[in-house]
Order: structure tokens, then sequence, then C-alpha cells
């Protein structure tokens, strides 16, 4: 249930990732997955995200904070394979135009990489 949430949010800008709220969204108990800002991040189970500030952009499940669709899209180049395709469709809906405008903002290949993930989604 992000027993681990309570523990670093002390320390570091953290929040539950992205298969906790899968899992929630489905009624089902949340392993412990947690998302936190890349140069934080120290552990590959940790869900990496590219932006700081993420906390003050999450969406509240059953009482605990996890990071919004938006954060967890733009930060897929930086966690390839943690999400398969089936996982990704069940995700809430994303501001997409918010999110290719952060990916431009963070570079040209983290774009490029961004519209490939975007056109892999809608079969484009």
């Amino acid at each position: 249930m992000c027993e681990s949430y309570w523990e670093l949010r002390q320390e570091v800008e953290v929040v539950c990732g992205p298969r906790s709220m899968l899992r929630r969204l489905r009624g089902l108990q949340s392993p412990d997955d947690l998302a936190m800002y890349w140069r934080d991040a120290v552990n590959e189970r940790v869900f990496k995200l590219a932006l700081p500030g993420f906390s003050s952009r999450s969406i509240l499940i059953d009482g605990l904070p996890h990071a919004s669709p938006e954060d967890i899209f733009l930060s897929l180049p930086l966690n390839p394979g943690y999400l398969n395709p089936s996982e990704l469709r069940m995700l809430p809906q994303a501001d997409w135009d918010w999110v290719i405008l952060k990916a431009h903002i963070l570079g040209g290949k983290y774009l490029s990489s961004m519209i490939m993930i975007l056109n892999e989604m809608t079969g484009k």
C-alpha cells in the first residue's frame, strides 16, 4: 500500500507510481510502486519522473498521491519497459499538448521519443 511512500516523503519528493495507480483503479491492493525525480532515484524499481515539482500535479487515489498521467507519459523514455502497451492504454486520459510541450523543452531526442510513444499508443 505504498508504505514506502510515508517513509520517503520526509526526505525526497515522492508519490506512488503508475502500477499502484492501475491496481487501485481496478480496486486491487496496491504494491509498493514509487515515483520520484530521476536525479533522486537510486533504485531501478523506482519509476523515474522527468520533471521536479510532480507532487504538485499528483492525483489522489484512496488518499495517496499518485503521479499524474501527464508526468507518467512524459517520463516513459526514462523507464523503458516499465509499463506494457496494454497498461499504458488503461491509464487515465492525459493532456498530450502539455506532455509534448514539456518534451520539447527537455530536448529534441526526448521529443522524438515521446512522439514515437504517442504514435504507438494511438496506432499511427
